[in-house]
């Protein structure tokens, strides 16, 4: 049997959030933040991806050699913390200087509109959650 070893390190956005892990379309177990999970498979070709909600990452295929761990890392859209932190800074500018830097409504939520979207697009189009593998190792 061989072993294909899981490790999640995501920043504070999404931190509570258990993501459920798929082989060859089952699942097979929920990681939490900052946590390592291993599952046994037999050698040979799996399927593995990442599910949260109606998220879900690519689908990589493993081909899996016998008395071998493969690492595999899950992480999460990486600037959505700094994109979560600027619209959080555009409504304080807002609110503190609507009325001593006289701002017109319709700029700020233009401005507001576009960080939303960024995000929105790249969860449609490219996945938030993403899976990469970065080790083999022998047992």
């Amino acid at each position: 049997m061989s072993k294909i070893r899981i490790e999640r390190n995501t920043g504070w956005v999404g931190q509570l959030a258990r993501i459920e892990i798929y082989i060859d379309g089952e699942k097979v177990g929920t990681i939490n933040t900052r946590e390592t999970q291993e599952y046994e498979v037999e050698n040979g070709k799996h399927k593995i991806h990442a599910k949260f909600g109606w998220d879900h990452s690519q689908i990589i295929e493993l081909n899996i050699v016998k008395n071998k761990i493969t690492v595999l890392k899950l992480t999460q859209y990486k600037y959505g913390t700094l994109i979560l932190l600027m619209a959080f800074g555009l409504q304080l500018l807002y609110i503190l200087g609507k009325d001593t830097l006289n701002l017109d409504l319709k700029y700020y939520y233009f401005l507001l509109a576009i960080l939303i979207l960024h995000p929105v697009y790249y969860w449609i189009k490219k996945k938030s959650l993403i899976l990469i593998e970065i080790d083999k190792k022998t047992f």
